[in-house]
Formats: C-alpha cells, structure tokens, sequence
C-alpha cells in the first residue's frame, strides 16, 4: 500500500527553522515571538495543544505586527523590518488574522522593491503563496531563493509543479536539489511518489 503525503504540508514544512536575517538587539523579542509562531502555524491549519495557546500566541503576533509597524515610520533598518514584517503576516494568514493576506503581500513588494534579490524574502512569500494556491508565482518567487543559496526552494518548486499536474518539471526540480544533496532522504521519497509503482504518493491539499 502506498503510503499517503500530504502535499500542502510539505510545501510548508520546508522552510528551516533559525533562516531568519542576523538582528539586532531591537529585533530579539520580535523574533523570539516569530520562532514560537513558526513552529506552531508554519502550515495550515496550524497546531496547538489548546485554544488558550493559541489565542495567546494569536495576541503576541498581533503586538509584534504593530511594533513592526511602528518602527517602519522611524528606523533606517527598513529591509529588516520588511522582512519580518512579511513573514509575520504569512504565519498571521495561518492563522486567520484578518488583513494578513494583503499585508504580506504589500511588505514583501516593499522588500523587493529595496532588494530585488532578498532570498530569505522570496523563500517565505514563495511558501506562502504555495499555500494559497498561486503556484505559478510561488515558483517565481522560489526560483530567486534557489538562485540566492536556499536549496530547499528547489523541492518546495517541485512540489508546486506537482500541484500544477507537471509531474516533469516537478521531477526536475526534485532531481537538481538530489545533485547538490545526494544523501537526502527526503528527496528521494519525493521522486518515488511521481513514479507509477512508487512506494509514496503524493496527494494535494485544498485550503
């Protein structure tokens, strides 16, 4: 029997922990409270052990958002705070906070504006957008991470095609990031699913 993976949590799950810009003192609260967040609603729907846990980290994301925001009108740190801007409203749409949708979108233009090339920024709006379904532009912004270092986009990539029924192109992807990270097992799971007789199969996932 083949066994059954999740697409949309793969897409999301690969996006390491600890990726996030080195920081100043000003940011170690924020990203103190962006990891927990991380670690809890990196996919959709997002895990908690109760619902007093999440609306708490719910309240402390809200916070860190405004802080955000305030320290954008004063701070010459603006890529910084674009960054993390972007990637608190992605975990924010995870979690159904209202408006995170467009305010990922509008920080991270911001960001691309200032840094065309900031692959940490096109890593996560490339997953979030996985998330939402635009797989043609995740793959864009994916792309650009790859190109910037992030190997892990080329299986987040691939994943994308699978969902968009390219089952070539994905395998493509799957087999560059195999070159450059030959001992992965994960991988290797991945181009067994696209496979006929493979061992796994991947099956995608509806918001």
């Amino acid at each position: 029997m083949k066994k059954i993976i999740l697409l949309l949590t793969l897409v999301l799950a690969f996006v390491a922990q600890g990726t996030i810009v080195s920081a100043s003192e000003n940011f170690e609260r924020i990203d103190q409270t962006l990891e927990v967040a991380f670690q809890h609603a990196r996919n959709y729907p997002p895990e908690f052990d109760s619902e007093t846990q999440k609306d708490g980290l719910k309240k402390e994301l809200i916070e860190v958002i405004a802080q955000l925001e305030q320290m954008l009108d004063n701070s010459t740190e603006r890529q910084q705070i674009l960054f993390r801007l972007g990637k608190a409203n992605t975990l924010a749409f995870n979690l159904d906070i209202s408006r995170s949708r467009e305010k990922a979108d509008k920080y991270f233009a911001e960001l691309f504006t200032l840094d065309p090339n900031h692959a940490e920024g096109h890593l996560f709006y490339g997953q979030h957008l996985s998330g939402r379904g635009e797989f043609k532009s995740a793959i864009e912004h994916l792309q650009i991470a790859a190109d910037g270092g992030f190997d892990m986009a080329l299986n987040m990539i691939g994943l994308a095609y699978v969902q968009m029924g390219n089952k070539e192109d994905a395998k493509a992807s799957f087999q560059k990031f195999q070159r450059k990270h030959p001992e992965d097992p994960q991988v290797q799971m991945l181009l067994d699913s696209l496979a006929p007789s493979g061992e796994n199969e991947l099956k995608p996932m509806r918001e």
